[in-house]
């Protein structure tokens, strides 16, 4: 994905794994992004479709922590939290959209984290 940014025009730390997008580089991929879009899941059967006039509802996304109990010292996610995560998210109906629950992971860098979070949660989520 890197090297697809670049080539856009952006500037990219691959040591940091970041990309910095100029203004003009960001308002030129909005004006000709597409208004409407849907976004599958596993089950195909399971979708979110944006611009067509329906409410979606997504889990909240990237919580670097969690509290245990209600009021508790907050900590960092783990790879266990990913998982119940995605079970959950799994098991609610009116979820459209799992998100990326809780893949910001203390001590792991985004592409370890994103493919371990995948890898860890026991279930293969349908959205």
């Amino acid at each position: 994905m890197l090297h697809r940014l670049e080539a856009a025009g952006a500037t990219v730390d691959r040591a940091a794994q970041r990309a910095r997008m100029p203004e003009e580089l960001v308002l030129r991929s909005v004006q000709q992004a597409g208004k409407q879009f849907t976004i599958y899941g596993r089950d195909l059967a399971r979708m979110a479709a944006f611009g067509v006039g329906r409410r979606n509802y997504n889990a909240i996304a990237g919580e670097a922590s969690w509290a245990d109990t209600m009021g508790g010292n907050r900590r960092y996610a783990t790879l266990r939290d990913v998982a119940t995560a995605a079970r959950f998210c799994d098991a609610l109906d009116q979820v459209n959209i799992a998100g990326a629950m809780s893949i910001l992971m203390n001590s792991r860098p985004p592409s370890v984290a994103s493919k371990s979070a995948l890898r860890c949660s026991g279930t293969r989520p349908s959205r």
